[in-house]
């Protein structure tokens, strides 16, 4: 199972590297249109993001409590990632307005950090949430495209995104090794005592 996962995250990371060559491609072929624009910042922006969160604290706190601290350390602690590569990096943005005029936050173009943040909760998702797994796949997948269709980041910002929260969801399970363990390890490892 593992072994499948490792290969994925390759296929992710050889496609991060060919991204980089087509980004500049990418946003010319991207059509313009206002109305979808607002569409899709709407859907996709950090109010709806925040909002499905707490849908899935709800929902963990529920079902499974003991998976809402791992759930919150990974998206914030992605989102942090995210926000020291954008200061490491500083690649600058696709277009030439500031996002952040008034507050001065930096407003630089890699990683993404709506992508990284949603991705960032798969890792937890397929383990914890086998119904709502394929559904949060789903969104996020629609959160990268939108960050790239608002020309807001470049392809290779948003697959690296991926590759990044990915990672980062991940770490939090190799951390809690208990807490994911499958149920049948668990109730083996009782009866052994």
């Amino acid at each position: 199972m593992e072994k499948r996962y490792g290969f994925l995250f390759s296929i992710l990371a050889v496609i991060f590297v060919i991204s980089l060559f087509f980004d500049q491609m990418f946003l010319n072929f991207v059509s313009e249109s206002k109305i979808l624009n607002e569409i899709l910042s709407f859907l996709f922006g950090w109010e709806v993001i925040f909002v499905l969160f707490f849908a899935l604290a709800v929902y963990f706190y529920i079902k499974d409590r003991k998976t809402l601290i791992p759930l919150a350390v990974s998206l914030f602690s992605s989102m942090a990632v995210a926000f020291l590569l954008k200061l490491i990096i500083q690649r600058p943005r696709y277009f030439i307005e500031k996002l952040y005029p008034i507050i001065h936050l930096p407003d630089y173009s890699f990683p993404s950090m709506h992508t990284i943040a949603v991705f960032s909760l798969l890792p937890i998702l397929f383990l914890k949430a086998k119904r709502l797994r394929w559904l949060w796949l789903s969104y996020a997948i629609l959160v990268g495209i939108s960050r790239i269709l608002l020309k807001q980041h470049y392809l290779s910002d948003v697959i690296g995104a991926v590759l990044i929260g990915i990672l980062v969801g991940g770490t939090i399970i190799l951390l809690n090794p208990r807490l994911f363990e499958h149920k049948k390890r668990k109730v083996l490892r009782k009866k052994m005592r």
